[in-house]
């Protein structure tokens, strides 16, 4: 592959990676922190716990070293703290579900790459822009995997790929592709 090849393969490889991660995007979208935790509650001052409750917050008093002089505030009150939790908990499970596509989706792209398009520079750059389509769906879910699942996540995804790359190198071997696409 020469350099015009080359530079045509990484801009295939972008433009695969963003129109599975856009694609994914519109079908499941990711949560929307406002819709969560409204701007105006933050605007709302509430220096007790009393009041700090009263509005949905959560109160944490401080640490002292010593006690707080007479007019001090003694904590703090973060009224998102709630909101917060819940939104977490839907980016959570929207991250969740846009991995669950992605690797479909990535199989797919790498597939369709490696067995459809006999000219390389397509290829390869489908095939990359398949593995980058894996890259962004277990990224966003990365951190909420444990070590456990980060490790299957890990080895299915290397599996699937050694058993597609033996089976496609037997296919290559055999010739069945260059009869197929190649025919002249």
């Amino acid at each position: 592959m020469n350099l015009r090849g080359i530079i045509i393969g990484v801009g295939i490889f972008i433009l695969a990676v963003f129109v599975a991660v856009y694609g994914i995007s519109v079908f499941f979208p990711q949560p929307d922190y406002n819709a969560f935790c409204p701007e105006v509650r933050a605007a709302v001052i509430a220096d007790t716990s009393g009041i700090c409750e009263n509005l949905g917050g959560k109160w944490t008093e401080y640490n002292f070293i010593k006690a707080p002089a007479k007019d001090e505030a003694t904590g703090y009150c973060d009224l998102n703290y709630y909101c917060n939790l819940d939104y977490q908990k839907a980016l959570e499970e929207s991250n969740r579900m846009r991995f669950l596509v992605s690797i479909p989706v990535g199989i797919a792209v790498i597939v369709f790459g490696n067995a459809v398009f006999a000219l390389e520079t397509v290829g390869v750059g489908l095939m990359a822009g398949g593995a980058g389509t894996f890259v962004w769906g277990a990224g966003g879910y990365w951190s909420y995997a444990s070590d456990v699942w980060r490790f299957v996540i890990s080895l299915f995804g290397l599996v699937v790929l050694i058993c597609f790359a033996y089976w496609f190198e037997k296919r290559i071997k055999k010739g069945f592709w260059q009869k197929v696409f190649l025919k002249k």
